[in-house]
């Protein structure tokens, strides 16, 4: 146990010295998201251009494990590729979920159009 410790330790000192603080862009919901304090990480996600929806926050985030520093629009509406991407920074140790869902804001009732939920191993 001791060993996978300490391989773990030097595994995420030597991702954070040569991933330049960013690890990548992730659009599998599936697959957990393993990353190193300190990192950035992006989510990407599908955004048809529907009337007035976003991609927003179903649960708070656990601002002890991870901390949004922004978001941006990728691809075009014509040609039906759009993408919304949301970047983080991982602020500590620990297991979190990122529940994110596809919907018009403020509208509370309403089913979203789409819902994802990720799992963030912060090392």
């Amino acid at each position: 146990m001791k060993n996978l410790f300490i391989i773990s330790f030097f595994v995420c000192i030597c991702v954070s010295l040569f991933a330049q603080g960013s690890i990548g862009v992730f659009k599998d919901s599936a697959a957990p998201i393993e990353i190193c304090a300190g990192q950035e990480f992006s989510i990407a996600l599908k955004a048809p251009c529907e009337q007035g929806y976003k991609w927003e926050f179903s649960k708070m985030l656990d601002s002890k494990v991870v901390k949004q520093i922004g978001s941006s629009k990728s691809g075009s509406c014509a040609a039906g590729d759009s993408e919304e991407i949301i970047n983080f920074q991982a602020v500590g140790q620990g297991t979190t979920m990122i529940s994110l869902k596809y919907a018009r804001p403020g509208e509370r009732d309403m089913y979203p159009l789409d819902s994802k939920t990720f799992i963030v191993v912060v090392k």
